[in-house]
């Protein structure tokens, strides 16, 4: 599964943004606000499909102070969410007096995803026609926040097969949607180095441990060769799980390596499919290119990068128009 197109409204940084077309390599233009709430729009529609991504974001928001989880609601998809802190939420839309945000996503599905799919034509005509069609998926999201700042209201407002409409309401929706749904909730990573070392190193051994994952945690062993260190992950005081570089710790290798060594960990160790790097790494290619592959898109976020969402400007308001459109002096 990739993302082929992106569509954000509301946010502050992006009122009315797009990216259409979009390759499995996409080299953004950034880091910078635009780019950022980018990040946040596709974060956003794949956080209403899972109360763990929901609350992930609201704590990249920094929405959470220390310690305080969310209350979240809603089953099988999350429909609400509560926090106590009403000021830092304003800085994320475009119009505090219409808090809203809307992301809709295109996306290819890969053969597996697909596959489902078909298997539910016999059940739902409508499935095969839109299969017919080439199969994208459109999944439209809505988020809306109480004038109080501290609620957000999270709605799965479309899903697209093709052209084809399906109801996402309750009791109204396709016996087979929240079943598909729910295997897209983990299929997006975004790795913006704040992730704790200590994260990185415990998702490491997990894998190292795990007979299924040992292979992904041999790619990522060797993901940063032949330029940086072979990683290692070993148990140190208390048992703690610590991450090693050719064999010494790796912060002796520097700040660099500690942020590919997660940037690495989320390629291969992750289980996403598209993974969002705020870094350009040569190796980041690879994880895309190569035959099989890791990965089905990546997202470099750099200053060289080439790609740029088209941002549609506001409508002017009613007083706007009314101005004139040339100044004229007057008399005396």
């Amino acid at each position: 599964m990739y993302i082929t197109s992106i569509h954000a409204r509301g946010f502050r940084d992006l009122p009315d943004g797009r990216l259409d077309g979009l390759e499995r390599l996409v080299d953004l233009r950034g880091p910078s606000p635009e780019s950022t709430a980018l990040g946040d729009a596709i974060e956003l529609a794949f956080a209403a499909l899972s109360e763990e991504s929901l609350e992930r974001l609201l704590r990249r928001w920094d929405l959470l102070g220390p310690g305080e989880a969310p209350e979240i609601t809603g089953i099988p998809f999350p429909d609400q969410a509560s926090w106590t802190d009403q000021t830092t939420a304003r800085s994320l839309v475009a119009d505090p007096s219409s808090p809203n945000l809307r992301v809709d996503v295109t996306l290819s599905l890969d053969p597996p995803l697909f596959g489902r799919l078909r298997t539910e034509a016999a059940r739902d005509p409508r499935v095969g026609s839109a299969l017919g069609q080439g199969g994208a998926l459109t999944l439209s999201v809505c988020a809306l926040f109480t004038q109080t700042f501290d609620t957000l209201a999270l709605t799965i407002h479309a899903v697209r097969i093709g052209d084809e409409s399906f109801p996402t309401r309750e009791g109204e929706r396709p016996h087979w949607m929240p079943r598909l749904l729910g295997a897209l909730a983990s299929r997006v990573c975004r790795h913006d180095g704040s992730r704790p070392i200590s994260d990185t190193a415990a998702s490491a051994l997990d894998a190292l441990l795990s007979q299924m994952h040992h292979e992904a945690w041999q790619a990522w062993s060797t993901a940063l060769l032949p330029d940086g260190p072979v990683l290692r992950v070993a148990r140190g005081p208390g048992g703690t799980p610590v991450l090693l570089g050719d064999d010494l710790p790796l912060r002796r290798h520097g700040a660099r390596a500690i942020q590919d060594a997660g940037l690495a960990a989320a390629v291969h160790l992750s289980g996403a499919d598209v993974v969002w790097a705020e870094a350009h790494r040569p190796w980041l290619a690879a994880a895309v290119d190569g035959d099989p592959s890791p990965l089905e898109q990546v997202f470099r976020v750099h200053p060289a990068g080439t790609v740029a969402p088209v941002v549609t400007p506001p409508a002017p308001t009613r007083a706007a128009r009314a101005l004139p459109t040339t100044l004229q002096e007057t008399p005396g």
